[in-house]
């Protein structure tokens, strides 16, 4: 009878162990002797784990990272317990390949809450469409959650990897689209911060929960961009492909704030139209500054208060 006992005892001590190991303080990837050697490690046993009493920095060492990462429902995180990707002491990149599949991201958050990405780099590790990505930063939800109080800042994303002039139709620095059904799943409270992003046919993208008319059904609240430079390097559009190219796009959001970014270049080459800011059924509180690059065969520049995402 006793080593049923002594077994049941130990069983209980693993158990409440594992409770207790919850991530917290400051971990690094990278360089010399590190505590994950890849983001790829990190987020794996971050996700297992959860995050515990007063949150965790993941702090990324300079470097370049030829890895994707997702994260959905982080166990722990909150306002006390946050989470912060931050590359240190250097340029950290994630630099990805991608494969034929469609819709790729270097980040992926789903239904993820209080995690920051700080100053860490994204450039699309491609060279032709079979193996780009089409995604710098994605974030997204479920049915009955939502990705909440998420930041992106002070950092570069590049897409259209390799010696086409232009990415593909449909690639976007950060992307939040909302799978929302009811009002307490959308993405709120989200903030997108000095991020650079160059050769996307689209720059920022918010995407509230909509009907096929383009009618809010679930719209995200209290989202923000702020500072950021679209095509400041290389432009965001296309170059021969059919589409639109956009520099901000927002649908279904509400008390929405669009202030101090900067689209220095946005083209396409085709029949297509471009709007540096592109907001619908909303009016978001905004101020912004654009310039257009208009080759031959480009359509006039069209700018409106309510177009949409």
């Amino acid at each position: 009878m006793k080593k049923p006992l002594l077994l049941t005892s130990f069983g209980l001590l693993a158990h409440t162990a594992a409770h207790a190991q919850a991530l917290t303080g400051t971990v690094t990837v990278g360089g010399a002797s590190p505590s994950y050697p890849t983001l790829t490690a990190a987020v794996a046993d971050l996700q297992t784990r959860g995050v515990g009493a007063g949150g965790l920095t993941v702090a990324v060492r300079p470097g370049t990272y030829a890895e994707r990462i997702a994260l959905t429902t982080l166990a722990g995180s909150s306002a006390a317990n946050p989470v912060r990707f931050v590359g240190r002491g250097g340029t950290a990149t994630l630099r990805p390949v991608g494969t034929s599949a469609a819709a790729e991201a270097a980040v992926t958050l789903t239904a993820c809450d209080y995690i920051t990405f700080d100053s860490l780099n994204v450039a699309d590790g491609g060279t032709a469409a079979a193996d780009q990505i089409e995604v710098g930063y994605y974030l997204t939800g479920t049915a009955t959650k939502g990705s909440t109080h998420v930041t992106v800042s002070n950092c570069a994303v590049r897409l259209g990897g390799g010696p086409a002039p232009a990415a593909a139709v449909g690639t976007r620095g950060v992307w939040a689209v909302s799978a929302a059904t009811t009002t307490g799943s959308t993405n709120d409270f989200n903030r997108v911060l000095n991020v650079r992003v160059d050769r996307a046919s689209i720059g920022i993208q918010l995407a509230g929960r909509a009907n096929l008319s383009g009618l809010p059904t679930f719209p995200d609240q209290g989202n923000e961009v702020r500072g950021c430079v679209l095509g400041g390097q290389r432009f965001i559009g296309l170059d021969g492909a059919n589409g639109s190219a956009l520099g901000i796009a927002v649908g279904s959001q509400r008390r929405l704030n669009l202030l101090d970014n900067r689209i220095d270049s946005v083209l396409v080459r085709n029949g297509a139209p471009i709007f540096p800011v592109n907001s619908r059924r909303h009016q978001p509180r905004q101020r912004q500054r654009a310039h257009c690059r208009q080759p031959h065969r480009l359509r006039a520049l069209r700018r409106h208060g309510r177009v949409a995402g």
